[in-house]
């Protein structure tokens, strides 16, 4: 049994390399494995990899975090939403550290405060079950801090903004796959 982890490598080109009958399952892991049991990975079976093939390797990547079995048709819009989400939430997190700065807060007590938002946001999001939507108007309440915020958000079209950064990444994943 074989496990690739080679971004962007089809399981056919794989199993084209090896010896006749190898049997190949495809990971997409994204960076946050790098924290035990706080990753995403979704996997693939080859043409002959097995459905115990397929339970021995989600056992193993469970260790580093969630794990999703997909077809492997799907494992480029992984890519882009969890293999380069990461980039994204960082991304958020520095302009919520800059701002933070910008306001007066220290880098150390902005960092601790954006990070402790973030991830227990996350969670909240994971342990409840809650749609996003639904958080974002329970914390948005009409005329103050947070609706002002979110104006200028909807003004300057993040959402959108976010959409189209997402497609680029999937369509750049399609690009690069052999």
């Amino acid at each position: 049994l074989v496990i690739s982890v080679a971004a962007g490598v089809r399981t056919s080109l794989i199993e084209a390399g090896l010896a006749a009958g190898t049997r190949v399952i495809r990971v997409m892991p994204n960076a946050a494995v790098q924290v035990a049991g706080q990753g995403a990975s979704a996997l693939c079976r080859g043409r002959r990899a097995t459905a115990a093939d397929m339970r021995q390797a989600q056992r193993m990547f469970q260790a580093l975090g969630v794990t999703v079995p997909l077809p492997e048709k799907d494992l480029d819009a992984v890519t882009a939403i969890s293999g380069s989400g990461p980039a994204y939430v960082a991304y958020l997190v520095e302009a919520m550290l800059a701002a933070a700065q910008r306001l007066g807060l220290s880098r150390p007590v902005a960092r601790k405060l954006v990070l402790a938002t973030v991830a227990g946001t996350a969670q909240m999001l994971a342990a409840t079950a809650m749609d996003p939507a639904v958080l974002r108007r329970r914390v948005t309440s009409p005329g103050g801090t947070t609706a002002a915020a979110l104006a200028v958000l909807e003004k300057r079209q993040v959402h959108t903004a976010l959409l189209h950064a997402i497609q680029a990444a999937h369509q750049r994943a399609r690009a690069l796959a052999l």
